[in-house]
């Protein structure tokens, strides 16, 4: 007898029959007789249809018809099959024509989200053969400058190559420091760091001979000004303006890219005393311009910031390019521009300042994420765009320029800055939020502690009155918000709210939107 389907004989007719051949069964030819051949027949043509993807809307009523044959009837009650089992087949065979018909729409979706992929792909490949072009190139003029064309050995650029970061626009910059200073950047050993310092001293010495050479310089810190710190520089090379005539070269050079301005910029850490000796060859030359926005509190650090790293340092051949614009704020500035680059992000509200500030903190200590690090060298990228697209003249700022000379000359004429002093309690008056008026009450208070450490003697009386009328007004703050400043001007550690900043900004990578709600304010209890 024939072995047994776990459906039975009916499973093992269906079977053969698909297959073309006679059922010769004796079990099935008995019962069915010629009614039963019949069935098997219909039965063969059936399943050759539901295969085949036919409509099946005719399936159903045949079903019915053959499991009523007598024959059929006791196989299909003894196999387990019959109308139902029909039904079953003419209802895969419609979800089999319904998947044929998806997946057909789905490879074309497919296909084109591949196509989309691989055309992405191409583009950031493109984009990262062109940033490592721009690379070249400024390693290249760097070179050039610090030896003479060609004069450069060869392992020079690697070396650079090693200790390197990269902006928003994919422009790279130098990180010079002895300790770890930007996170991904490998700290350079003792011999290492000298051989930096030294292709850094090449360069400046060769770029003073260039004919009205100009530099983009910014600074980060805590409470720029008196009883501040500043922490970074940034410094890079511009043809955006002659350094002498001060000429801009207006607009943007052909065949702009995201990887535009390729000067090689530099990241100077401001805690080592040899990069601060470095800093200070390149702010007191005067054969070289320096191009800065919003300098004013920038100048009193330079000038007269004490603490674990005192600078001391008088800025020559400045140009505060803030005073030759309407609009003061760099955020807004460039918002007010068309938009020339996508990738770079908007200033406002990256690093939530008074968040720490409020209370004493630091919030640009290294070592610095990316994030940081970026925002930081993204403005020399956005000062540049405001030289070439915005509206100021030549004429504006050489003003500007006659205008940080007298800025100057009175910071130093005022060592303990109480021309500044008024100036902070306007911005406390003016706070809008809580949190911003803790951290002027601090940045107030600050500015009061330095005054009575640094005092070279007795204060005259109205000096005695301006400072005790400061600190009553940043004391009526900080108690409420019960923040205290050491008479040290040390700062309070806020490791856990450290941490927890690092982790926002190290998710918020990839999206700009998430990093930029790093800077919502901060609410107190």
């Amino acid at each position: 007898p024939p072995r047994l389907s776990p459906r039975g004989h009916c499973e093992q007719c269906r079977r053969r029959a698909a297959r073309q051949h006679l059922c010769s069964t004796s079990m099935t030819a008995g019962r069915a007789g010629p009614v039963g051949c019949a069935a098997v027949v219909l039965v063969v043509v059936g399943v050759a249809a539901s295969w085949l993807a036919a409509p099946q809307s005719w399936l159903v009523p045949l079903a019915d018809s053959v499991a009523q044959a007598p024959g059929m009837r006791e196989c299909g009650r003894r196999a387990g099959v019959g109308r139902l089992a029909l039904r079953g087949r003419a209802g895969v065979s419609k979800q089999k024509l319904g998947r044929a018909t998806e997946g057909g729409a789905g490879a074309e979706q497919e296909e084109k989200e591949e196509e989309l992929e691989q055309k992405e792909n191409q583009e950031q490949k493109e984009e990262d053969e062109l940033t490592d072009a721009n690379l070249a190139r400024g390693i290249d003029f760097f070179l050039d400058v610090a030896f003479g064309p060609g004069a450069a050995p060869q392992s020079v650029g690697p070396f650079l190559w090693k200790f390197c970061m990269k902006s928003s626009l994919g422009c790279s910059f130098l990180v010079v420091s002895n300790d770890t200073f930007v996170d991904n950047v490998p700290s350079a050993s003792a011999e290492e760091f000298e051989r930096l310092l030294d292709l850094m001293g090449r360069f400046v010495k060769g770029y003073e001979k260039f004919g009205g050479a100009s530099l983009l310089a910014d600074f980060e810190g805590e409470f720029p000004g008196y009883g501040g710190e500043l922490t970074t520089a940034q410094l890079q090379p511009t043809a955006a303006l002659h350094g002498t005539s001060l000429k801009l070269q207006r607009g943007l050079p052909t065949g702009t890219t995201a990887a535009w301005p390729s000067a090689l910029g530099f990241f100077l850490d401001l805690r080592c005393r040899k990069v601060v000796h470095l800093l200070k060859e390149v702010m007191q030359s005067s054969r070289i311009t320096k191009l800065i926005w919003g300098a004013r509190g920038d100048f009193e650090c330079l000038m007269y910031q004490e603490g674990r790293n005192p600078l001391h340092i008088m800025p020559t051949n400045v140009v505060d390019c803030q005073m030759a614009y309407k609009i003061k704020a760099m955020g807004k500035n460039i918002q007010s521009l068309p938009n020339v680059f996508a990738n770079l992000p908007e200033k406002d509200g990256q690093v939530d300042w008074s968040k720490y500030h409020s209370r004493n903190a630091r919030a640009f200590e290294p070592p610095l994420s990316d994030h940081k690090a970026r925002y930081a060298v993204d403005d020399l990228h956005r000062l540049e765009v405001i030289l070439r697209v915005g509206e100021a003249e030549t004429q504006k700022l050489v003003k500007a320029r006659l205008s940080t000379r007298i800025v100057l000359g009175g910071l130093a004429n005022d060592p303990l800055g109480f021309s500044s002093l008024e100036a902070i309690r306007q911005r406390l008056r003016k706070a809008l939020t809580r949190v911003q008026a803790s951290a002027n009450a601090v940045a107030l208070m600050r500015h009061c502690l330095f005054i009575r450490k640094f005092a070279p003697g007795k204060l005259r009386p109205y000096e005695e009155v301006a400072l005790d009328a400061a600190e009553r007004a940043a004391n009526n703050i900080l108690l409420k918000m019960k923040v205290s400043v050491p008479k040290d001007l040390s700062f309070a550690e806020l490791e856990q709210e450290e941490e927890e900043e690092k982790k926002e900004e190290e998710e918020g990578e990839e999206k700009q939107a998430v990093a930029q709600s790093i800077g919502d304010p901060v609410t107190f209890n």
